[in-house]
């Protein structure tokens, strides 16, 4: 199984003075064969995420294990 990364740009985020920040919004991780399905498993893990509605949907495909120090 592959592990990935899922993300929008979809929506906005503020700051403490409701000042608009254009970034990234971290949906989850999950493990498939490819990303379509490592998707599939985010939305059974994690059902809330059907609540919300995404323009756009990135997987990235994560390789290698994390740096500790």
């Amino acid at each position: 199984m592959k592990k990935y990364l899922f993300y929008t740009t979809s929506g906005f985020t503020q700051d403490e003075n409701l000042k608009e920040i254009e970034n990234c919004q971290i949906l989850g991780f999950a493990e498939g064969l490819n990303g379509m399905l490592a998707y599939e498993n985010l939305i059974k893990t994690n059902s809330y995420l059907k609540e919300y509605q995404y323009n756009t949907v990135f997987a990235h495909e994560i390789i290698g294990e994390p740096i500790s120090m």
